[in-house]
């Protein structure tokens, strides 16, 4: 038996009913004692009969969560000439320069010690050094 979530109210609970002697019903308690089998070696309780594995899988519908769509900012500012995020405390600049590769510059002195063609890098390289950008990245145009 394990908690209904991983708060601390489920834990309390979880420990309470362990000392009270309550059980929650086992699944296999569900199923009746002469319900109906398929001939398988391996076999899969569908609420109704045990079916063929193999059978019971090529029925089930799929479900796919589809998560939410995070904004892209390489795809958004890939036109852009220069862009700004704070990430953490840090003032970070990427510019691109003559559209060959992406520099740094944090406040206002230029990193010597990176340079990418790629935009995505960029801004994964100044997330993982200064921390993610509190305000999301903005166009040089709106730096104040």
């Amino acid at each position: 038996m394990t908690p209904g979530g991983f708060g601390k109210a489920a834990v309390q609970r979880f420990r309470e009913q362990q000392h009270a002697g309550v059980k929650e019903p086992s699944p296999l308690d569900l199923v009746p004692a002469d319900a109906p089998a398929d001939d398988e070696t391996i076999t899969v309780w569908n609420g109704e009969r045990f079916v063929n594995w193999s059978v019971w899988r090529a029925h089930q519908p799929i479900a796919v969560e589809e998560a939410a769509a995070k904004p892209d900012p390489a795809r958004e500012f890939a036109d852009a000439q220069r862009i700004w995020a704070k990430c953490g405390s840090t003032l970070v600049m990427l510019a691109n320069e003559e559209g060959e590769r992406w520099v740094m510059y944090v406040g206002s002195l230029r990193r010597r010690d990176f340079a990418t063609p790629f935009l995505a890098h960029a801004i994964r390289t100044a997330e993982f050094w200064f921390g993610p950008a509190t305000a999301g990245w903005q166009r040089e145009e709106s730096v104040k």
